[in-house]
Order: structure tokens, then C-alpha cells, then sequence
């Protein structure tokens, strides 16, 4: 008798627990993210992505050993741009490279560096562009060897 009771006990403290961690983790940050600007999400989503090949560049201080896949969409301010991204994507793509293979591996790696690296990028590009800007980088595949 007292086992079952124990068993109870402890599944519905399982529950209860299990119930706790969904509000704070999973509910809360939603409810509080919808309240701070419920149209911040749709308004990202309008914004033209402009979708990049893959590249492969030779990372610097590395004497030609380390190499990074890297594959990439833009985002940009306006749907104005698209056409210039679309007539500068060679010259964008130059550019890129050259800021890559400037990096070192370590330099890149971390989470940090990432972040570091997007700005970067997002900087350089938004000095070629004339009728928008980029506004965000999304690394969708990123693989250092």
C-alpha cells in the first residue's frame, strides 16, 4: 500500500515538475516575446532573403591546410535591392571571399567569432549597395576543416 502511494507520489511530482519547466522554459519567453512587439515576427519575415551558392575558401594563417564550407542567405532591408544584389552577386561573393580567407580558423570558431564575422561581412556589403542594405547574414551550413 505504502509503495503505491510512494509510486503516485512520485509521478505526479514528475508531473508537476515536468509542468513547472514547460512554463518557465517554453510558455513564458513566448507570451513575453509576443507582447513586446507581437508583428516584429511577420515584419522579419517580409524582408527579402537572398539565398547564396556554397563556398569553399582557404582559411588564412593556416599555410593552405584549413579550408571553410560556407553557405549563407542576406537579408535585406528592402525589395529595392534585390535587383543590385542580384547584378553585384559576383562582386559580393569577391568580397566575401577576401574577407575569409583572411581569417584563421581559431578566429572564427567560437560563437563569438561568428557574430563578429557576420558584422564584418554585413559592414563590407552594405559599402557596395546603394539602394538598400543588409540587414542580416544566416549562415545556414558552416564547416571548418
Amino acid at each position: 500500500m505504502i509503495k503505491k502511494i510512494l509510486s503516485a507520489l512520485g509521478f505526479a511530482t514528475g508531473l508537476a515538475l515536468l509542468a513547472v519547466i514547460l512554463t518557465v522554459y517554453v510558455i513564458h519567453p513566448l507570451i513575453l516575446n509576443r507582447e513586446a512587439d507581437p508583428g516584429k515576427e511577420k515584419k522579419e519575415r517580409e524582408k527579402p532573403l537572398h539565398d547564396f551558392e556554397a563556398l569553399i575558401v582557404n582559411l588564412g594563417g593556416a599555410k593552405g591546410m584549413s579550408f571553410l564550407r560556407l553557405k549563407f542567405s542576406i537579408q535585406t532591408s528592402s525589395e529595392s535591392v534585390s535587383e543590385e544584389i542580384r547584378k553585384k552577386k559576383a562582386e559580393l561573393v569577391d568580397l566575401l571571399i577576401n574577407i575569409l580567407s583572411q581569417k584563421t580558423p581559431q578566429e572564427i570558431d567560437t560563437i563569438g567569432g561568428k557574430e563578429k564575422l557576420k558584422e564584418e561581412i554585413i559592414e563590407k556589403m552594405n559599402q557596395k549597395l546603394t539602394k538598400g542594405k543588409v540587414e542580416a547574414i544566416y549562415f545556414t551550413e558552416f564547416v571548418i576543416q
